[in-house]
């Protein structure tokens, strides 16, 4: 990695996937995305929004994108048979112990014009 510079994600999902992003320590995304995923190096970091418009917090990527076809993932929404099976791991880097409501940082966010 020496002298890369980290990109960050913006990733968004479900209450029920954050509990298992968080135990688990793995984002994964469908067949659709993973050209996305394809991008991401280790070191960058990925900053979780959660819907309904809470900040989960930020976890580093600390493996190259790898397929697994293990159901861990809520897939409510998708087929039946949707697994988000492009993944990569991640460890925590700033995670509060509850998420945080969005309202409360936007102004904070520098990205994010209005």
């Amino acid at each position: 990695m020496g002298g890369c510079v980290p990109d960050y994600w913006l990733c968004v999902t479900t209450g029920d996937n954050w509990k298992i992003i968080r135990k688990k320590g793995l984002w994964g995304v469908s067949k659709s995305n993973r050209e996305v995923l394809d991008r991401i190096k280790i070191g960058d970091f990925f900053v979780f929004y959660i819907k309904r418009k809470l900040i989960g917090g930020a976890f580093k990527v600390i493996s190259n994108p790898f397929i697994d076809h293990k159901k861990i993932f809520d897939t409510r929404g998708f087929t039946e048979n949707e697994t988000f099976p492009h993944r990569v791991r991640l460890q925590a880097f700033s995670v509060p112990k509850r998420p945080i409501q969005v309202e409360k940082i936007i102004e904070k966010v520098s990205f994010i014009p209005n």
